[in-house]
């Protein structure tokens, strides 16, 4: 297992049967100093796709949306407390204004619409213990209770 870790980040290479010898970039490695462990390696990127991504597609797609909307275009009936989710979420996002709440019309369900220049591909983070929600476009980290949205 050492030794197939150890080729997949290039340090070694098969020199025969049972036998191996060092890269340049082992020797680098080696020169260096630094220590081999787990974790170092390459990362791979997983695409997000949970409800809250799936939701800021839709929400970034058609710029006004309900509760019900995004639970009818979204859920697939797997999520726990899908509806509950949904709303601490938009609740966060409207706190740190990447949404406003459109004017009440009588007879109608509570609607949101999207602030264009927030919309990126990847949702924004709602970091519900921290109070936080963390842009997906720039990386900016919004406090929920802050009154200057930047």
């Amino acid at each position: 297992m050492a030794t197939q870790k150890l080729r997949k980040r290039g340090l070694i290479q098969s020199a025969g049967l049972g036998r191996y010898a060092m890269t340049d970039a082992g020797r680098a490695w080696l020169d260096s100093g630094k220590r081999i462990s787990s974790g170092q390696g390459i990362k791979k990127v997983r695409p997000t796709s949970g409800l809250r991504q799936r939701a800021w597609w839709v929400i970034a797609r058609d710029r006004t949306f309900t509760v019900d909307s995004l639970l009818y275009t979204i859920a697939t009936g797997d999520e726990r407390n899908a509806e509950d989710n949904l709303r601490r979420y938009i609740s966060a996002l409207e706190h740190t204004g990447f949404i406003t709440r459109l004017p009440a019309r009588a007879g109608t369900a509570a609607a949101w619409s999207v602030v264009p220049d927030r919309i990126g591909r990847k949702a924004p983070t709602y970091r519900r213990q921290l109070k936080q929600v963390v842009c997906g476009k720039t990386g900016a980290i919004y406090t929920i209770g802050d009154q200057h949205h930047g």
